[in-house]
C-alpha cells in the first residue's frame, strides 16, 4: 500500500467514524448535511435571495438539527423554516406563504417547525453569546414598504400610487395595533385600499394572487386598519 493510499483509507476511516458518532448522538451525517446545504442552495437561489442568506439558513439549520430540535419533522419543512428565519435576519422579503409554496409545504406546519427553530437559536444564543439578536414580534415598517414595492412591481402599478401606499402605510401603523401582524396582510391591505381612493382598477384578487393570501382577509386588515374606530 502506498503512501496516497494509506492516507486515503485513513480519510475515508474517519469520514465513517463521525457519521457514526453523529448518528449515535441523533445528528444528521455529514453527507446528508451536504445534501441539505446544496437544498437550502438551490431553494434559496430559486426565490432570488442572497448568498448571506442562504450561508445563515445553512448556520441555523445546524443548529437545529444539533440541538435535536426538530428530529421527526419533514426535511422539506425544517428547511423551509430556515430560510425563513434566515430571511428575515437578514431583512430580505419573503413571506412565510411564498416559503411554503417554494418547498410545498403548508403554511400551518410550516409555522410550527418555525416556533422550534427559531427556539434553537434562541438558545444557541443564550449559551454562548456568538448569535445574533433573534428578531423579536415587531412588525417592521421596512418589511412593509419592501412588500408593497414588490407588489407594485409585479401588478405594473405606478410610482405615484406607489408612494402613496408608504404614505397610507405610515398612517396605519400610527393609529392600528399590528405589532407582531403578518407584513405582508398589511401591505396587501395598503395598497388594495391605496388602488381604491386612487381609483385604480387593480382589485383585491390580483393583490391577493401576488401575496398569496386570500381576498377576504385582505379586505378584513382594509376594515381593521382604516374604517375600524377611525376618527
Amino acid at each position: 500500500m502506498d503512501g496516497r493510499t494509506g492516507m486515503s483509507a485513513n480519510l475515508q476511516r474517519a469520514q465513517h467514524r463521525a457519521n457514526a458518532q453523529s448518528h449515535a448522538a441523533g445528528k444528521t451525517s455529514n453527507a446528508v448535511l451536504s445534501s441539505i446545504f446544496a437544498k437550502i442552495t438551490e431553494k434559496c437561489e430559486g426565490l432570488q435571495l442572497p448568498k448571506n442568506v442562504i450561508t445563515r439558513a445553512q448556520h441555523v439549520y445546524q443548529i437545529a438539527d444539533g440541538q435535536r430540535t426538530v428530529k421527526g419533522k419533514k426535511e422539506a419543512t425544517i428547511i423551509a423554516a430556515c430560510i425563513i428565519y434566515a430571511s428575515r435576519d437578514a431583512g430580505a422579503n419573503r413571506t412565510m406563504s411564498e416559503i411554503g409554496q417554494a418547498l410545498k409545504v403548508t403554511k400551518k406546519e410550516l409555522g410550527q417547525v418555525f416556533i422550534l427553530v427559531k427556539s434553537a437559536v434562541q438558545r444557541e444564543k443564550g449559551g454562548n453569546g456568538s448569535m445574533e439578536a433573534v428578531s423579536g414580534p415587531t412588525t417592521s415598517m421596512d418589511s412593509i414598504e419592501a412588500l408593497i414595492a414588490r407588489y407594485c412591481n409585479l401588478l405594473d402599478i405606478d410610482n405615484t400610487a406607489q408612494n402613496a401606499s408608504r404614505h397610507v402605510a405610515n398612517l396605519a401603523m400610527s393609529k392600528a395595533p399590528i405589532d407582531g401582524r403578518n407584513p405582508a396582510s398589511i401591505a396587501a391591505a395598503v395598497l388594495y385600499f391605496t388602488c381604491i381612493l386612487f381609483e385604480r382598477k387593480t382589485t383585491a384578487k390580483e393583490i391577493s394572487d401576488i401575496a398569496n393570501m386570500g381576498e377576504s382577509t385582505i379586505k378584513l386588515w382594509v376594515f381593521v386598519l382604516f374604517l375600524e374606530d377611525w376618527s
